[in-house]
C-alpha cells in the first residue's frame, strides 16, 4: 500500500473509532490499550489562530445586542420585575468546505477550529457548501454526525449568501482545503481563509489567509 493510502486509511480508522466511542456511554468497558488510543483522539488541539484577538481586531464593532434579565440590576419603572442588562455578542458566519476533495481529517481539523471560535464567546453559524450551498445552521458546541456535500467545489455560493446578508454577521471565516479558484466577486468585508494542513494555500484569496499546522489528530 502506498504511503499516502496508508495515512488516509489510518485517519479513516481514527475517525470511525472516535465516532463509535462518542456513542458509548461507559468507556470503562473498553480495553485499556484501546481506551488510551481513543482518549488521545478526543484531545483538544490548539487553535491555528488566536481567535479572541482576531475577532477583536477584524470582526468589526457592529456587535449584535440582546437583553438579559438580571436580579442585580434595579428596574426603575417596575420594582417587582427584574432589570434588563444589555449585552453584545459577535455573530460569525463560517463557510465549511464539504466537497469531495475534503478528507475526514480535514473536517476534524475544521471542527477543532470551529469549536475554539465558538468557545471564544461568539455566535457561530455554519454554511456547508460543496459546489452549492447545502445546509445552514447554528453551531452550539457539538460536532454534527455528518455533513452535506461531497460534490465539486465552489466558494461563490457562500460568499454570495454572505454578501446578501452581511449586515447580520460581523465577519466571515472560510474553512477549506483550498483546491478551488478564488470567488469573484469576493466578500464585502474582511474575510479569513483557513486552509487545512494538507491543503493548497497558493490561491490568492481575498482577505487574510492562514494554514493549519500539520499535527496528529
Amino acid at each position: 500500500m502506498a504511503e499516502d493510502d496508508e495515512v488516509l486509511l489510518e485517519k479513516q480508522i481514527q475517525y470511525v473509532l472516535k465516532n463509535t466511542a462518542d456513542r458509548i456511554k461507559d468507556r470503562g468497558t473498553i480495553p485499556g490499550e484501546l481506551k488510551a488510543i481513543i482518549d488521545a483522539l478526543f484531545e483538544v488541539k490548539p487553535p491555528v489562530v488566536n481567535w479572541k484577538e482576531y475577532l477583536r481586531r477584524f470582526a468589526g464593532s457592529s456587535d449584535k445586542t440582546y437583553t438579559k434579565k438580571s436580579r442585580r440590576k434595579y428596574n426603575k419603572r417596575f420594582n417587582e420585575n427584574a432589570g434588563l442588562k444589555i449585552k453584545t455578542k459577535k455573530h460569525i458566519l463560517i463557510g465549511l468546505d464539504t466537497s469531495g476533495s475534503v478528507s475526514d481529517n480535514d473536517l476534524m481539523e475544521f471542527f477543532n477550529e470551529i469549536n475554539h471560535i465558538w468557545k471564544s464567546g461568539v455566535k457561530v453559524t455554519i454554511a456547508e457548501c460543496d459546489a452549492a450551498l447545502k445546509n445552514i445552521y447554528e453551531y452550539k458546541g457539538k460536532v454534527p454526525e455528518s455533513v452535506m456535500g461531497r460534490g465539486g467545489t465552489d466558494f461563490q455560493p457562500v460568499v454570495d449568501y454572505y454578501n446578501k446578508n452581511y449586515t447580520i454577521y460581523n465577519t466571515m471565516i472560510y474553512l477549506t482545503n483550498g483546491f478551488c479558484p478564488a470567488p469573484d466577486p469576493g466578500p464585502r468585508t474582511t474575510c479569513l481563509w483557513v486552509i487545512s494542513s494538507g491543503g493548497d494555500d497558493k490561491v490568492n484569496f481575498p482577505g487574510i489567509k492562514v494554514k493549519i499546522t500539520k499535527q496528529d489528530i
